[in-house]
């Protein structure tokens, strides 16, 4: 396996495809985000964005963790 293999592997297993306990996982187009269930601040654990619609997304995404009145990180 070479280099680039191995951290499509990584980022395969421990981002897009990351359950962590007490959040809720989900996916969309052009992230990966988790809910808390406790209140604890969300996350977006992968994404796809690029050049052409970074700002976008990253507007979409603080208004949606804005809906759940939740600080993202």
């Amino acid at each position: 396996m070479d280099k680039n293999e191995l951290i499509s592997l990584f980022h395969k297993e421990l981002r897009q495809e990351a359950h962590v306990q007490g959040y809720i996982r989900e996916e969309t187009e052009h992230v990966v985000r988790h809910i808390s269930q406790f209140g604890e601040k969300g996350f977006i654990i992968s994404s796809n964005v690029n050049e052409g619609n970074v700002r976008e997304i990253i507007k979409n995404e603080l208004n949606y963790f804005s809906n759940f009145e939740q600080e993202s990180v």
